[in-house]
């Protein structure tokens, strides 16, 4: 939102100045996420590429701050995990208390793994219960 028709007469009381500021700071701040979007960095004559999504230290960051990557990717490896220990103790033998130790042992610390850093959105959330049920 940027603001231009904000005049002398919309600043009478102290709280439209601080709303006017607060607006002004806003107008601001999408400017400059606009510009840095548009920014082209070189090296010799080749543009680099913006990517919006990177792996750092194996987790998955976005540009937008979202940790539906980070959740994702957790959810494909517990469950590559899960099927690949289950198939194993079931085919020799093992009872369901035994496969259940191993669920919560192995598959669900590989599932949550750096949750605590996670901002979770309801739909993160019923994504990872749906996981667990």
């Amino acid at each position: 939102m940027f603001v231009s028709n904000v005049g002398p007469k919309h600043f009478a009381t102290r709280a439209c100045r601080t709303q006017a500021a607060r607006f002004v700071e806003r107008d601001r701040l999408a400017r400059q996420a606009i510009q840095a979007t548009n920014l082209v960095f070189y090296v010799g004559k080749v543009p680099l590429e913006n990517v919006t999504e990177y792996k750092y230290l194996g987790r998955p960051l976005s540009a937008d701050d979202s940790d539906n990557a980070a959740v994702s990717l957790n959810i494909s490896k517990a469950t590559q995990t899960w099927f690949g220990m289950y198939r194993i103790l079931s085919s020799n033998g093992a009872d369901s208390k035994t496969i259940a130790h191993f669920y919560l042992a192995v598959v669900q610390a590989k599932l949550l793994y750096g949750s605590e850093t996670w901002v979770l959105s309801r739909h993160l959330l019923d994504c990872l219960e749906h996981f667990h049920a």
